[in-house]
C-alpha cells in the first residue's frame, strides 16, 4: 500500500484540498447504481484479503 505524504505547501491548504478530494470520491462512488457498488464493494474486499 502506498501513502500520501503532502509537503509543507499542500498543509497549508489542507482544508482546500480535503474538500477537493471528497469532492472527487462523492463523483466517482455516485457514478455507480446500488448494484454496481454493491459488486465494486465486494472486489475491494477480495483485493484486502491476504
Amino acid at each position: 500500500m502506498y501513502r500520501i505524504s503532502p509537503s509543507a505547501k499542500a498543509i497549508k491548504h489542507k482544508g482546500s484540498l480535503l474538500k477537493l478530494f471528497e469532492q472527487t470520491n462523492s463523483h466517482f462512488i455516485n457514478r455507480f447504481t446500488p448494484d454496481e457498488w454493491e459488486q465494486f464493494q465486494e472486489y475491494l474486499n477480495r483485493l484486502e484479503l491476504p
